[in-house]
């Protein structure tokens, strides 16, 4: 087994700009304080939700029907992150959920359910790369947290008795590399992409040391996203369960057999296909004398959340509500434009304070001081410019005239009715800013009989073709 590598970075700072936003960001956190309610986090936007499962009305001492998902309600929690920010969360002992999200300085804040209220705590983790994914695992009263830092480094931060240590770097990875974590085989397993994009385990403990094992990896794609659970099964040997989802949006769970040296082979989940811009979510629970596994995901079609639940044998995929809007492309574009131009002009204005700073502790003829202001003036040229492109790149909301266009029409139609003939109909279709007329002639019909419009063999391109100005319609192909 090799050691962690923590010397060796990536290198790649990201500074301040702003990271992509996603389209939603999904954490199953278990069960609430009865017992017997799932709990699940949604990000959207920025606006977190809370949507919970209540099975109290199922009877007393057998297992919850989990397959039967109309039972779900809206959560007490609902705050604000990041639109870039991944979520993550678990629930300890079955009464107080821990929420983890990134707020736009990047910031890593927590908050906790504890006596029926959401309070923050003490995390304030500094200096992590925009959209980091994070993975928390729970042991020996023991959080510890994980993320990658604004230099691409996996990092873990541990949580005694709610007070929390410095952050500790593990291991250069892959940019925005996917995270999990669980318990199994007395360590910590850290599952994550190295610099070559290769899927890796590494095993810890609260000693600090971490060892990177020689197992064969579970997927060799570059994935999308990663969940893991550990499950006891086979007289009781804690083995973890992967599930990864790769760029095509492919679901594949993996089987681990128990051993120090993880030998993978596919489950039994069978096809699911996701929508690869969501991430997957587990986890896992005791019930009763079974343990029970949860597995979340977007469809990629219809777009609704969708729940799996293992016991004993996977039950059919449940669909739990709407989880996103239809995305607005161009919205989103604009206002990750928008966010880094308001970045550029925050520095703007830092460094025409420092180079008007200067010029004053310069005599009013001296050439550093001619200099000085030249560079102020241009400065402000450059704020000049930076307002008009946040003008012109704001949301949709704000957005006037021609400034702004809307999405383009597929095709647009009007049906003009007869032509002089009499026997003729006229209608007239747009694409793409492209007028075209075309004619079903039924002049051949027997006079005096109703013309045969059953017969669509006759159509023909009239007389007006042309191409008008229509603000109205875009060319870029990512946006049809």
């Amino acid at each position: 087994m090799a050691d962690l590598n923590t010397t060796d970075s990536k290198q790649f700072s990201i500074g301040n700009l702003p990271a992509a936003p996603r389209q939603m960001a999904i954490a199953a956190g278990g069960w609430s304080c009865d017992g017997v309610s799932l709990s699940i986090f949604t990000q959207n936007g920025g606006s977190i939700r809370q949507i919970c499962l209540d099975r109290r009305q199922d009877t007393p001492g057998s297992t919850p029907n989990f397959a039967d998902t109309s039972g779900w309600y809206n959560g007490s929690f609902q705050g604000t992150c990041a639109p870039w920010s991944a979520l993550c969360c678990i629930t300890l002992d079955g009464y107080n959920t821990w929420l983890f999200y990134q707020t736009e300085d990047n910031v890593i804040h927590q908050m906790q359910y504890e006596v029926q209220d959401w309070v923050s705590s003490s995390l304030n983790q500094l200096d992590a790369m925009p959209g980091t994914d994070m993975a928390v695992v729970y042991r020996d009263s023991c959080l510890l947290f994980f993320f990658q830092d604004s230099d691409g480094f996996l990092c873990s931060v541990l949580a005694t008795n709610s007070t929390w240590a410095p952050a500790v770097r593990l291991s250069a990875a892959a940019a925005t590399t996917p995270i999990t974590a669980t318990w199994s085989h007395n360590s910590f397993l850290l599952y994550f992409q190295d610099s070559t994009n290769q899927f890796r385990e590494y095993r810890g403990g609260f000693d600090g040391k971490w060892v990177l094992q020689n197992s064969n990896s579970p997927s060799s794609d570059t994935l999308e996203s990663v969940a893991v659970v550990s499950y006891s099964e086979f007289m009781g040997v804690e083995a973890p369960r992967v599930y990864t989802q790769d760029q095509s949006g492919s679901l594949t769970e993996w089987l681990g057999n128990g051993d120090n040296n993880e030998a993978w082979t596919p489950g039994t989940l069978g096809t699911v296909s996701a929508l690869q811009t969501v991430n997957i979510s587990a986890f896992a629970v005791d019930w009763m004398t079974s343990e029970l596994i949860f597995l979340y995901w977007v469809d990629p079609v219809d777009r609704i959340l969708r729940q799996r639940v293992w016991t004993q044998g996977w039950l059919s995929a449940s669909p739990i509500g709407d989880a996103l809007p239809t995305p607005d492309p161009l919205l989103l574009a604009t206002e990750w434009i928008s966010q880094g131009i308001t970045v550029i002009g925050l520095e703007n204005q830092t460094l025409s304070a420092a180079v008007q700073a200067t010029s004053d502790e310069l005599t009013a003829d001296s050439a550093l001081h001619l200099a000085a202001e030249a560079a102020i003036a241009g400065i402000n040229v450059l704020a000049q410019s930076i307002e008009a492109l946040s003008k012109v790149s704001g949301t949709s909301d704000n957005c006037k005239g021609q400034a702004c266009p809307t999405n383009p029409r597929q095709v647009a139609m009007a049906a003009g009715g007869w032509s002089e003939a009499g026997v003729s109909i006229r209608i007239f279709t747009q694409n793409s800013g492209y007028v075209h007329e075309v004619c079903l002639d039924r002049v051949q019909d027997t006079p005096g009989s109703a013309p045969d419009f059953s017969d669509t063999t006759d159509w023909y391109n009239g007389r007006h073709q042309s191409t008008q100005s229509f603000c109205w319609t875009l060319t870029d192909p990512v946006l049809r």
